[in-house]
């Protein structure tokens, strides 16, 4: 008969410590692979309702994406979809929090996408923050002249507008900035686009006035 020892009886423990982490271990991969899996079909049926019907399909379009988790890859076009509903909805301050999250969760190709930086600023500037907005105009300048490689295919799919012409965000600069009173900084907006060459109309006839 087998005499048990305070070593064999150490080792028989640790053995079954061993088997259960590693079982609990797989359990959980299979747990989240199942999530995930899931959390693309949802993303899937949302996107077809957002797609086909828009608001129309308002509430089963938020059904469906209460069940993509922020760690699904899937989340970035959660939060655009969240965002345009808001914006629709007339809740651009609810609509400017999906759109940030978005712009921190775009994936490699889409990140720094113009159309991004364009949708955060006309968001702040219908909350009426005009101050951020100018900002993030900035921001979208710079990035339309940076001209890096950006692929758009998301975003676009979802119906992000793509950003305007150069010209048309020193307009809107512009604009804002007279509204905030800052004539002096809207002027200076509409001279560097004189200067660039890249003054329609518009900024000619602001530069001139």
């Amino acid at each position: 008969a087998s005499v048990t020892t305070p070593l064999n009886l150490e080792m028989s423990v640790a053995e079954e410590i061993v088997y259960h982490d590693c079982s609990t271990g797989a359990a959980d991969a299979s747990d989240i692979d199942l999530q995930l899996r899931q959390a693309e079909q949802h993303f899937t049926q949302a996107k077809a309702l957002w797609s086909a019907a828009k608001m129309g399909a308002e509430a089963k379009i938020r059904a469906h994406l209460d069940n993509v988790k922020e760690e699904s890859p899937f989340s970035y076009g959660r939060e655009i979809i969240l965002g345009l509903m808001d914006e629709v909805s007339g809740k651009p301050a609810s609509a400017i929090v999906h759109a940030t999250r978005a712009q921190l969760l775009a994936p490699g190709p889409e990140r720094g996408d113009p159309r991004l930086l364009y949708w955060v600023a006309g968001l702040q500037a219908k909350a009426g923050d005009s101050r951020i907005a100018v900002r993030q105009f900035r921001e979208l300048e710079k990035a339309i002249r940076a001209k890096s490689p950006v692929t758009a295919e998301v975003a676009g799919a979802l119906g992000l507008p793509a950003a305007p012409s150069l010209e048309a965000v020193v307009l809107l600069q512009g604009e804002l900035l007279a509204q905030r009173r800052h004539w002096g900084e809207a002027a200076e907006a509409y001279a560097r686009a004189v200067d660039e060459g890249i003054a329609n109309n518009q900024i000619m006839y602001q530069y001139a006035t």
